[in-house]
């Protein structure tokens, strides 16, 4: 049965990222890896486990969690909220501006001033 469940969505607009690639590593040295799609997916992983979680998805950064773990046998699956960064082009400068309750803001306008 299912012992981790993640919801994977792009940071910018919380919308569900479409297509995704998932590897975990246990502590074993083994790999376990697949795909998700919509931006949910629910993993059978190795049960009690701790282990590395990598996520990518085509036009976003890479996502790493050293110190998964998954839900034992029985247990309520672990629940795993994923916000990936889009990439873009390298071009100025690019900020992720958060709210005070953590949620991106979408638009915000920065003045610059020179430094004296």
């Amino acid at each position: 049965q299912p012992n981790v469940a993640l919801e994977v969505v792009d940071l910018t607009t919380q919308t569900p990222i479409a297509a995704f690639q998932w590897r975990f590593r246990p502590a074993d040295g083994s790999v376990v890896r697949g795909t998700g799609q919509q931006g949910r997916l629910l993993l059978t992983l190795p049960a009690g486990q701790r282990g590395e979680l990598l996520l990518e998805a085509d036009g976003y950064a890479p996502f790493t969690r050293a110190e998964l773990l998954a839900a034992e046998a029985g247990q309520e699956p672990t629940a795993l909220r994923v916000e990936l960064v889009p990439k873009v082009a390298r071009a100025g400068i690019t900020l992720v501006v958060f709210a005070p309750d953590r949620t991106p803001v979408a638009n915000v306008r920065v003045d610059a001033h020179a430094l004296t």
